[in-house]
């Protein structure tokens, strides 16, 4: 309608009062309708424009609270690699301190095992002295045996016997003294062997 009574406006002489009435009607409805219109899309506008903002500071939001995620999980797992390294370190130290309470036994048994060993070097100087004794003895009595006169058989028997048993004493306490040996040895060397093991795991 707009479009047809701009096209009349160069006939308003012709027009009569009551069709020129009728098209201020027509012109004032069609504004009314046009301002309506734009007052819509004004409106429609806005409402884009603020969802739009809305979408940009949602968009924003998210990326800040993106980032921040990330940054707490960096420090969350910086925290948790701490803990696992003193979780780590506190294990390592008990072991430690379990190794060295070990040595520290071992350490013991040693000095218990070195007083002992002494204790056995002194016995073994005493069975050896016993064993120079009874070889002497055994010595004495095979001269004695033969010095004796052949019609002694009695006496001669007897000292043959003694003669015997000091000789089986003296093999006796020599092959005791040897085993206290090498017993002693072997505790000890088992000994040596177990704290070098300790110490190679400090």
């Amino acid at each position: 309608h707009m479009d047809r009574l701009a096209e009349d406006v160069s006939n308003v002489e012709n027009i009569d009062l009551a069709e020129l009435q009728r098209r201020h009607r027509l012109l004032a409805a069609a504004y009314r309708s046009d301002r309506r219109k734009l007052h819509e899309a004004t409106a429609q506008l806005a409402q884009l424009s603020a969802a739009l903002g809305t979408q940009e500071r949602l968009q924003s939001a998210y990326t800040e609270l993106k980032e921040a995620h990330q940054q707490q999980s960096i420090k969350l797992q910086s925290l948790q690699d701490e803990v696992k390294k003193g979780a780590k370190y506190k294990q390592t130290a008990k072991q430690q301190e379990l190794i060295i309470q070990k040595l520290e036994k071992l350490m013991t048994v040693a000095m218990k095992d070195a007083k002992r060993a002494k204790d056995l070097e002194a016995k073994l100087a005493s069975t050896r002295d016993e064993l120079t004794q009874a070889h002497e003895a055994t010595a004495t009595l095979k001269k004695e045996q033969r010095a004796a006169p052949l019609a002694a058989g009695e006496e001669q028997v007897k000292l043959k016997l003694r003669a015997e048993r000091a000789e089986r004493r003296a093999a006796a306490m020599e092959e005791e003294m040897t085993e206290m040996a090498r017993a002693n040895a072997r505790e000890l060397a088992a000994l040596k062997l177990k704290i070098a093991e300790k110490e190679a795991q400090l």
